[in-house]
């Protein structure tokens, strides 16, 4: 049912899709790929196959989303899962948000600003971390290129506020830059993937360290479940499977 809803979405013109509407072009994040309607409507429910095949999604799911930017998880999650338990999308960038609450938000679905300070989509932000949910109220995060547009004393915060949120049979994905690399962080560095065009502006591309990266895990007390390296096809990210270790 849901690969035959997306091979109709890639022969669809327009924005509608089912009873929902897609992002305006002009206003998506991330590269030129997510411009087409096909395709990000389909990279939206193949997320929804990843995360029910790695991280046990169902329809008795509570969803966090951190950085749910245009909806794009959201729209995959309510085309499979319409009467999922919950779903709470946050993000620093007050217009995504305004855009979702007014063409995504369901009684099940809810989408919140979070004013964390961030250099490239909240410059004037008044906090450094922080998930209005309750301990223990997320049986799966989510976090789609996020801590790509981050330092990592504040990647140490998140991941300090997810496991706080996350249950305790809970589960993290996230995708993130990481390499075995001679700092424990980098912006911006020269050439670093030039094959997806240049960095511009403030933390466009920050790379981690592994060990430096999987070390605020451990700190955090959260165990890495699975790690693959480089397996997003058009960013080039890799992707951490997190649980809580205690």
């Amino acid at each position: 049912m849901l690969r035959r809803l997306v091979q109709m979405e890639k022969n669809r013109r327009g924005y509608q899709t089912l009873s929902f509407t897609l992002p305006p072009k002009g206003i998506r994040f991330c590269t030129e790929e997510w411009q087409d309607d096909g395709f990000y409507f389909a990279s939206a429910v193949q997320e929804v196959f990843r995360l029910r095949e790695l991280c046990g999604l169902s329809e008795n799911t509570r969803f966090l989303d951190i950085g749910s930017g245009q909806g794009r998880l959201a729209i995959g999650l309510q085309a499979a899962y319409p009467k999922l338990k919950s779903y709470d999308g946050i993000d620093v960038h007050q217009p995504s948000v305004n855009w979702c609450k007014r063409h995504l938000e369901r009684q099940n679905f809810r989408f919140m600003h979070v004013d964390t300070a961030n250099e490239r989509y909240n410059p004037s932000g008044k906090h450094r971390s922080a998930i209005p949910l309750d301990d223990n109220s997320c049986d799966i995060t989510f976090l789609y290129s996020v801590f790509t547009h981050m330092r990592l004393n504040d990647v140490q915060l998140h991941l300090g506020e997810i496991h706080r949120t996350l249950a305790p049979s809970g589960k993290c994905l996230l995708t993130i830059y990481v390499e075995d690399w001679p700092r424990p962080e980098e912006e911006n560095p020269t050439g670093y993937l030039s094959e997806l065009g240049a960095s511009v502006g403030a933390l466009h591309r920050v790379v981690f360290d592994r060990k430096a990266f999987e070390g605020a895990c451990s700190d955090a007390s959260l165990s890495v479940e699975r790690f693959l390296y480089r397996s997003e096809g058009v960013t080039k990210q890799s992707v951490y499977i997190l649980s809580k270790s205690n």
